[in-house]
């Protein structure tokens, strides 16, 4: 999710449940253990918001799926981009699911997305203080955050936006050889590590390796998690 619509190129490969579970290094449906016990919390850079449409659709077939509201934010939400890749990500999720989709549960799936989801940044969200037990930003704050001042922005926010006690994981760039976190821009040297986030209040501070297997090959990628 660039900091502004101008300096989108493409939206990311949307990411369901299976998706978020397998980026955070979970089992299949993890994430949704993780949900557990979490009434709200925001999807950073959300895409098509098919994490959202999911759980949705789960609980209007009275599926097993934990009683969490997720907020889809996304910087493309309100222009004829962001409604045409939402609108696409809804079929995604009848078929990850492999739920044969109606009219009814189409329609219904995207107004209760309309209906949740939200225009706003990494580092200007709109919400107010102590706001979410969770967040998660899946694939793309390190890919989109050009700055180190950026990132750090983005993470104050994430801080201020959270309850006390609340949960967050993250996708980032590091380089486990100078142990620092890296900036999406390849043309800039600046990082930081975990001590500057610790700054910002966060504690228990884990960086996580996951790994999936993609045309054959082993992808490693790296995220955080912490606590408010």
């Amino acid at each position: 999710m660039p900091e502004s619509k101008d300096e989108a190129v493409g939206f990311q490969t949307s990411r369901g449940i299976n998706g978020y579970s397998s980026e955070f290094g979970m089992g299949e449906n993890g994430i949704l253990e993780w949900l557990s016990g979490k009434k709200r919390v925001l999807d950073l850079g959300a895409g098509g918001g098919l994490l959202n449409k999911e759980i949705e659709l789960m609980k209007r077939l009275s599926l097993k799926v934990p009683d969490t509201d997720i907020i889809p934010l996304d910087i493309a939400y309100g222009s004829k981009e962001g409604t045409e890749y939402s609108q696409y990500s809804t079929h995604l999720a009848f078929t990850n699911l492999g739920i044969h989709p109606t009219v009814e549960l189409i329609n219904d799936i995207n107004s209760s997305f309309e209906d949740a989801s939200v225009h706003g940044s990494f580092t200007a969200t709109g919400f107010g203080d102590n706001e979410f037990e969770g967040v998660v930003a899946c694939a793309t704050m390190g890919i989109h955050l050009k700055s180190k001042e950026q990132m750090l922005t983005a993470y104050t926010e994430v801080f201020r936006i959270l309850k006390e006690g609340g949960k967050v994981l993250i996708s980032v760039i590091y380089n486990p050889v100078t142990q620092k976190l890296r900036t999406a821009d390849k043309t800039r040297s600046e990082s930081y590590t975990t001590k500057e986030l610790e700054s910002i209040g966060f504690s228990d501070i884990k960086l996580n390796k996951s790994s999936k297997t993609i045309g054959g090959k082993i992808i490693e990628s790296w995220f955080l998690s912490a606590t408010k």
